[in-house]
C-alpha cells in the first residue's frame, strides 16, 4: 500500500451497506470501526474491478477509511472562511470516531511502513490539490466542529498530527521504550593482595621448633670447623714443613688457624642470611 485517503460517508453515524461497499474500514458515531466488503489486498490490483472504490482514480494501493457523518445539511466552499456559518446538521464528526480512525490509520501506517505526509496520508478534499487528481468537487474531510478554523490543509495537517502520535507509540511501546542511559557500573577495583608477613621468628625460636634450615646450618658450621681444625691438625704433624723447606711449622699452622676462623666465619653467615630469609618472607621454605 502507497497510502491512505480519508473520507466522511455524508450519512448518518450508523455504517450502511453502501459505506462498507466503498471503504476498507467505518467508523460509527461511537467510535467502533465496521469493515468493509473489499479487504485491502483487493486495490492492490484494480483492473478486475473488484475493489473498494473510494476515491476517483486513486483507488489503486491506496486504502480507503471513512467516518460516518455529515448526513443531511450540506456544506458549501465559502464556509471555510467563516466557520460560524458551517451548519453540520443532525450528524457532524464526533470526537470518538475521528480519534478511532486516526488510530486505525497510524496502525496501517506501521504495518505497510507507510510514511505520514500530505501526498501519502490525506483527506479526500487534498487529493487534488496534493496529488494532482481531478476530483469532481470532494471536500471532505475540511471542517471538524472542535477546531477553531476550517479547510482542507488545516484539517488535513490536525488529522496527521495526531496520527504521528499514535504512530510514535506503535514504534515505540511502553514495554520496550528505552531507559534513560546510565553508564555502566566500572569494575571495582580488586583489593590489594595481602603480603603475608611470616612471625618473628629468631635463631633460638627456630631451632626449638626443629627448623631443617637451621638443624643444617649448624651440621655446616660443625663440619667445616672440625674439618678445618682436623686438616691443620694432620699439616702440622706432617712432614709438610720438610717438603717446603723454608716455611716453619708455625707459619702454617698460623695460616691453618686463618683458614679456620675464616670457614667459621663465612658458615656463621650463611646461617644468618638463611635466618633473614625466614624472618623477612623472603623464603619461607626457611622456616620449615
Amino acid at each position: 500500500m502507497k497510502g491512505v485517503i480519508m473520507h466522511w460517508t455524508g450519512g448518518t453515524h450508523n455504517v450502511s451497506r453502501l459505506d462498507k461497499k466503498h471503504y476498507h474500514s467505518i467508523f460509527a458515531g461511537d467510535g467502533t470501526r465496521v469493515p468493509g466488503n473489499r479487504t485491502r489486498e483487493d486495490n492492490e490490483n484494480t483492473s478486475d474491478g473488484v475493489y473498494a472504490a473510494h476515491t476517483y482514480r486513486m483507488n489503486t494501493n491506496y486504502v480507503g477509511v471513512s467516518i460516518a457523518c455529515m448526513g443531511g445539511k450540506k456544506g458549501t466552499v465559502k464556509w471555510a472562511a467563516k466557520l460560524k456559518d458551517v451548519v453540520f446538521g443532525r450528524y457532524p464528526p464526533t470526537p470518538e470516531q475521528v480519534t478511532a480512525m486516526c488510530k486505525w490509520v497510524a496502525n496501517l501506517c506501521f504495518i505497510y511502513d507507510i510514511p505520514v505526509s500530505g501526498v501519502t496520508v490525506l483527506t479526500h478534499g487534498e487529493v487534488e490539490k496534493n496529488l494532482k487528481v481531478k476530483q469532481k468537487g470532494k471536500w471532505d474531510i475540511n471542517f471538524l466542529p472542535w477546531l477553531n478554523r476550517g479547510g482542507n490543509t488545516y484539517v488535513g495537517d490536525y488529522l496527521r498530527k495526531r496520527i504521528r502520535g499514535y504512530l510514535y507509540d506503535l514504534e515505540n511501546p511502553a514495554s520496550e521504550v528505552v531507559k534513560p542511559f546510565a553508564p555502566p557500573i566500572p569494575d571495582l577495583p580488586l583489593p590489594p593482595t595481602p603480603i603475608l608477613q611470616p612471625p618473628s621468628v629468631v635463631e633460638k625460636a627456630l631451632r626449638a621448633n626443629g627448623s631443617r634450615t637451621i638443624n643444617a646450618a649448624d651440621v655446616q658450621t660443625k663440619v667445616t670447623v672440625w674439618g678445618g681444625v682436623t686438616a691443620t691438625v694432620l699439616g702440622v704433624v706432617s712432614e709438610v714443613s720438610d717438603a717446603l723447606s723454608g716455611v716453619p711449622p708455625y707459619v702454617w699452622a698460623a695460616l691453618a688457624v686463618v683458614a679456620c676462623v675464616g670457614l667459621f666465619l663465612y658458615a656463621r653467615e650463611i646461617k644468618a642470611a638463611r635466618v633473614n630469609d625466614a624472618m623477612t618472607g623472603k623464603n619461607t621454605a626457611r622456616l620449615e
